[in-house]
């Protein structure tokens, strides 16, 4: 079993010496000098990457990996392989100098993006439809009587923890005095508390909506009541920002396309 020390001198050292202070030798481990072969094996064994100095990292790195073996359940014999400068794989064949230099590193791994939390998301198949009002097109998806529009897109909504049960209607447009639209329709749980627990997020809170990884803040909206199609329905309106009017654009640029949508209250 092997101890592992980090690199403290990053220097490259082709001729590496051996110095016998340097191992650290205990009764079941030994401690070796960080960047010999070693200490890089000892990293490839725990399933690290690691390359020479003179290699063209990242392309060019060392790995372990493990036969297929045919009727096996899990890993078959563990070898280790090497990339090239194309990125072909084949089993790694040492050389007496890679044995004996001191310029071996770690390859850092690039960092997983964190999964983005969403309070509500659902995917969105963009239709295009007038609305009434003004004679003016909506982009987006409206299957309820309320926004004043026929039926046009299609909304597929992910399950959520807000006590709405349906979205009926989220679409964009443009009106002379007001500038960009946004309209939201939701159906929540049919009982006053969800109806003024949603009501609430929605009045006291931004509207954040993120597609393509790009994010709107749509601010706080203004209500219509007038025309929900039941009393356990809400058709909120967006409007007068530099956000929804790109949010706008770019529904209008998914027409006939499907756009995930991600909606967060802050």
């Amino acid at each position: 079993m092997s101890e592992i020390n980090k690199p403290e001198d990053k220097k490259t050292d082709l001729n590496c010496p051996f110095k016998p202070e340097q191992y650290q030798i205990g009764k079941d481990s030994i401690t070796v000098p960080a960047g010999t072969f070693a200490w890089a094996s000892s990293h490839v064994y725990l399933g690290k990457q690691v390359y020479r100095s003179g290699w063209n990292a990242p392309k060019e790195h060392m790995r372990l990996a493990h036969k297929s073996e045919a009727g096996s359940a899990g890993d078959g014999a563990a070898y280790i392989e090497k990339s090239d400068n194309e990125g072909y794989w084949a089993h790694w064949q040492p050389t007496q100098e890679d044995l004996m230099a001191c310029d071996w590193n770690l390859l850092k791994s690039e960092p997983k993006p964190k999964p983005v939390d969403c309070m509500l998301e659902f995917d969105l198949n963009v239709g295009v439809n007038t609305w009434v009002v003004d004679s003016k097109p909506l982009w987006g998806a409206n299957t309820g009587p309320s926004l004043s529009a026929a039926p046009f897109g299609d909304l597929n909504m992910r399950p959520n923890k807000l006590d709405i049960v349906n979205i009926y209607a989220f679409a964009g447009g443009r009106d002379m005095w007001r500038g960009a639209l946004l309209f939201i329709g939701i159906t929540v749980k049919q009982d006053k508390g969800s109806y003024q627990k949603v009501r609430e997020l929605f009045q006291n809170n931004d509207l954040w909506v993120m597609v393509d990884s790009k994010h709107y803040n749509l601010g706080h909206p203004s209500e219509r009541d007038d025309n929900s199609p039941s009393p356990y329905d809400y058709l909120f309106s967006y409007t007068g920002t530099d956000d929804g009017e790109k949010l706008s654009e770019t529904i209008e640029q998914h027409v006939n396309k499907t756009m995930h949508v991600c909606l967060n209250w802050k």
